[in-house]
């Protein structure tokens, strides 16, 4: 519950909106993974072409994330939350109507985008209202419950429908949960006009703001042309996107070209950004913002550890131990569980140890938690494979509520979407880094030697975040 710090005007019912938005990206990433076999013959398609599901849904949201965080900053974060929803609803009607996959790719595609809107957008409208310290956590602390319990459920939920109504009724799952948040936060969320906390407001660059009428329409395009930052957007989704699908190698044969095309495109969006009269990404304020840097390294330092237990546990245990796929996913409900549970008590802990103390005892935790899986990679009993789980969903709840709130403090003024955007994108890349290294150590089939080699890299990855952890330094002091 926020406190009565807050300025937000109906605080609970405006959370209660971002939370159900923010839900929809990790909600929507999952949930589609029990349906590729269903997908695949339903449109008689190959593995490989159904993956493309998938992977169009990564590449949108790590791309897209930064650029609409800085639309939030720019032009409001309520009116991009609410357009977002709105695409959301669009692309799950069409989503569920595809006739193919190259339709449903598309589709995913826009969902990606729509639900990308919602969390830079959370975090900008909070950082208007909220200053850092016990009612953002709180808010924060309560919007990333929803996150890990979409995440960890849309598996299981997307099992079900599957299982009652096929496929594309998965889609349907996210019309209501749109629809909800985008009324709520439209009905209850204060204008994006209204002024916010001093000295956290959204800031109107002076080339953006209105210089009266032109009656020339080419300088009114140009203008919206570079306000936009057009340029810059295109280089920093083609770059990412270059250099995402070369790390998969989701084009085979085409690994070198992509590393090269990241490498040229993402030159030339440095050079542009450093001279861009508004720059999607601002990149001269994020080098002078070095504690913002250090989470988003740190964030992306842990997710690859936290992917790679997503990704290989599931299929150790039902390979290696020979769980039945019902029993694997309670094993990995209780993961979810208690990872969304230990946010609620961590909240005040984080107050009372401050950061660089609660980090540290998440990565301690987290190490931990690797080292005893260990010997699991033998013939451990299910139980055995769930308690881990279980001590893992520590770490897994507290470590992400630190850095929340961390890149939360450390955002600039004004500049809280971008932030909360590069955040995401920390995340994702994280992902794509766990599965370049599960492709590497496993390939086609994992077995207990494969499993110590896996255990190896999460325990490596824990240590390089335990060693960042020690350069945390407290969150500084509010702007204003």
């Amino acid at each position: 519950m926020l406190g009565i710090m807050s300025t937000l005007p109906h605080p609970h019912l405006v959370v209660t909106g971002l939370s159900l938005g923010t839900m929809l990206n990790p909600l929507n990433s999952t949930i589609i993974t029990v349906s590729l076999v269903a997908i695949a013959a339903a449109f008689d398609a190959s593995f490989v072409e159904v993956s493309w599901v998938i992977t169009v849904f990564y590449l949108v949201s790590c791309t897209a994330q930064p650029v609409l965080g800085r639309f939030a900053d720019r032009y409001g974060p309520k009116r991009i939350f609410v357009a977002g929803m709105g695409v959301v609803l669009a692309a799950a009607i069409w989503g569920s109507l595809a006739g193919g996959v190259v339709e449903l790719s598309a589709a995913r595609g826009l969902l990606a985008l729509g639900t990308a809107c919602a969390y830079p957008s959370a975090v900008t409208l909070l950082g208007r209202w909220i200053e850092p310290g016990p009612d953002s956590v709180r808010a924060l602390g309560r919007i990333q419950i929803v996150n890990l319990l979409g995440m960890a459920l849309g598996p299981a939920l997307g099992g079900l429908v599957l299982a009652a109504f096929g496929w594309a009724a998965q889609f349907w799952l996210t019309i209501p949960l749109a629809l909800t948040a985008g009324i709520i936060v439209a009905l209850t969320a204060p204008p994006d006009s209204a002024p916010g906390i001093a000295g956290r407001e959204r800031p109107v660059p002076a080339e953006a703001a209105p210089r009266g009428r032109d009656r020339s329409v080419g300088r009114g395009l140009a203008r919206i042309f570079f306000t936009a930052d057009v340029p810059g957007v295109v280089g920093f989704s083609v770059a990412m996107s270059a250099l995402i699908l070369a790390l998969l190698d989701s084009v085979p044969g085409m690994r070198v070209l992509l590393v090269v095309i990241a490498l040229v495109t993402g030159a030339a969006f440095a050079v542009w950004e450093l001279r861009a009269p508004v720059p999607v990404l601002d990149l001269r304020a994020l080098a002078a913002n070095p504690a913002l840097l250090l989470v988003l390294v740190q964030f992306a330092t842990f997710n690859v550890v936290f992917y790679l237990v997503l990704f290989a546990f599931p299929p150790f245990l039902e390979v290696v131990i020979g769980l039945p796929v019902a029993q694997v996913g309670l094993c990995m409900a209780a993961l979810a569980v208690v990872s969304a549970a230990v946010v609620g008590p961590g909240m005040p802990l984080l107050g009372r140890w401050g950061l660089r103390t609660f980090l540290g005892v998440g990565a301690v935790l987290l190490l931990g938690a690797v080292v005893v899986l260990w010997p699991i990679g033998t013939a451990a009993p299910w139980w055995a494979s769930t308690l881990v789980l279980v001590v893992l969903g520590l770490p897994y709840g507290l470590i992400p509520l630190g850095l929340n709130q961390a890149m939360f403090a450390a955002a600039r003024a004004g500049a809280a979407g971008v932030a909360a955007g590069l955040f995401q994108l920390a995340r994702y890349l994280g992902a794509v880094v766990a599965t370049v290294i599960m492709a590497l150590i496993v390939g086609d089939a994992l077995d207990p030697a494969e499993w110590s080699t896996l255990v190896a890299a999460m325990a490596g990855a824990t240590l390089v975040g335990g060693v960042l952890v020690l350069a945390t330094r407290a969150p500084r002091a509010p702007d204003g």
